[in-house]
């Protein structure tokens, strides 16, 4: 569970939300766009996020998506 868990984006804009332990705790919101890369490390691998939605029409059209790409690599430990 140590290792780092990037996720890389692609396609539409999104809004994305964090909220770490203990579960009470406040949401942290923030903007992502295509290309940019999310790293969770240490105990926020286990933290409760998501993207509630996409901004429709904020790809950029190079790249002929419609929705959003997300690759994550992970250590599985298997």
């Amino acid at each position: 569970m140590d290792a780092p868990d990037p996720a890389h984006r692609r396609g539409q804009g999104a809004p994305s939300f964090l909220r770490p332990d203990p579960p009470d705790s406040p949401y942290t919101d923030t903007e992502l766009r295509s290309g940019d890369l999310f790293v969770f490390g240490g105990p926020s691998r286990l933290a409760y996020h998501g993207v509630p939605r996409v901004h429709p029409g904020t790809a950029p059209p190079e790249l002929g998506l419609t929705g959003r790409l997300n690759i994550t690599l992970r250590v599985s430990g298997l």
